[in-house]
């Protein structure tokens, strides 16, 4: 289970800046494109309280959210410039 203290503003951004594979580093940026709760509900915490998303990052009214394990990020992820 994640807890997501947010903050007074209620957001979590998360980003990764390199993937790893077969003894290779690849320098990337992401951006959070959407995502569902571990149930399969779009647009809800684990509480199903209203969850959403503002420029990339996890945005909700209130100062924290929950998201359980089998919870799914969708992804853009692009090459970054050097």
């Amino acid at each position: 289970m994640a807890y997501a203290a947010a903050g007074p503003e209620g957001k979590v951004d998360i980003v990764f800046h390199a993937l790893h594979y077969k003894g290779k580093t690849l320098r990337v940026t992401t951006a959070t494109v959407g995502f569902v709760n571990s149930k399969g509900h779009p647009s809800a915490d684990e509480q199903e309280r209203p969850l959403g998303l503002e420029n990339g990052a996890l945005a909700s009214t209130k100062p924290e959210f929950v998201l359980d394990e089998g919870a799914e990020l969708k992804l853009q992820v692009s090459t970054a410039k050097p």
